[in-house]
């Protein structure tokens, strides 16, 4: 079932957000002549409609070898058409809100598209899945003899408002924060940077009365993508002036130092002093340093675990 959910979400995904640069494409370059790709951006329309999804999805059974053959042509086609890259580089400089890790999935959209296709542990680390509601996992240890309820809740805007009315006797709170998003549109708002949302969103969650003696766990996500970027656009398009350390265009830049930057704005120093606080590494660091192909479910149990015993210190 996993297999084919992330096989699923993964081609919908691909579809998606090449129509997302397509559409953008009309936006920044009008005036582009279109005739040498018109049959691909009609290939992947049809895909793109909802009611052709409804109605035939994108599994195994209900699309045929040569019509996902035919898809994969097609996004290859236009990815590697060199006015697309140009739209998608534009990402970078809060013109519009894309998915992450867009770029992994088209380059690999023959394998993608393939039958059969079986998702590795980097296809995981790359998948984005939307999270709507809210979505409870149980978890149980002998060893501690606890049981954790651990709550897993979307975190766009219109997913916030669900959150009062789970804080209460709340013990600890990931908090996953993306450093990629410096220089990234919001999904709501393309003119809202997100990381500037997931500071302020932050610094509301710690001053929240209902979770003053709450410990939370903030993990600083994408840092891949985040050292990619400073390649292309400067820290400074965040913060602005009050940034004077490395940027791109510096010869020694240092991933750490300007990490340490953005960790600093999220402990401001107006927090409550009795604030209990813990920093992890990198998301994908932690899963890369516990787990193999093989067993992925070792990341969830190290990080249960971890998480059992901050919470019992």
């Amino acid at each position: 079932r996993v297999f084919t959910d992330t096989k699923l979400t993964a081609r919908l995904n691909v579809v998606q957000s090449m129509m997302s640069l397509l559409q953008k494409l009309a936006v920044f370059y009008p005036e582009c002549p279109l005739n040498a790709y018109l049959e691909d951006i009609k290939c992947v329309s049809v895909f793109s409609d909802v009611s052709f999804q409804d109605s035939v999805g994108m599994d195994d059974i209900s699309v045929s070898n040569r019509h996902l053959h035919n898809l994969s042509k097609s996004v290859h086609k236009l990815w590697n058409w060199s006015v697309i890259r140009e739209v998608y580089h534009l990402r970078l400089h809060r013109e519009f809100w894309f998915m992450e890790n867009m770029d992994y999935w088209f380059d690999k959209v023959a394998q993608l598209m393939h039958n059969p296709y079986s998702p590795d542990i980097e296809d995981w680390l790359r998948l984005r899945v939307r999270t709507s509601g809210i979505n409870d996992y149980f978890m149980k240890d002998p060893e501690y003899g606890v049981t954790i309820q651990l709550r897993d809740v979307g975190g766009e805007r219109n997913e916030r408002r669900k959150w009062n009315k789970l804080f209460e006797d709340v013990n600890c709170i990931f908090y996953v924060c993306s450093l990629a998003q410096y220089c990234l549109s919001l999904y709501e708002d393309e003119k809202q940077l997100g990381l500037m949302e997931n500071i302020q969103l932050f610094h509301e969650l710690i001053q929240n009365k209902w979770l003053r003696y709450c410990k939370f766990i903030v993990l600083l996500n994408a840092t891949d993508l985040f050292k990619e970027s400073l390649m292309h656009t400067p820290l400074t398009f965040c913060f602005g002036d009050e940034y004077h350390g490395r940027n791109y265009h510096d010869p020694d830049i240092s991933k750490t130092k300007t990490c340490e930057y953005v960790i600093r704005r999220l402990i401001m120093h107006d927090i409550d002093t009795r604030l209990e606080m813990k920093l992890s590494q990198d998301v994908v660091g932690v899963i890369n340093s516990y787990c193999d192909n093989i067993k992925f479910i070792r990341w969830l149990d190290v990080v249960y675990r971890d998480g059992v015993q901050f919470m019992k210190q």
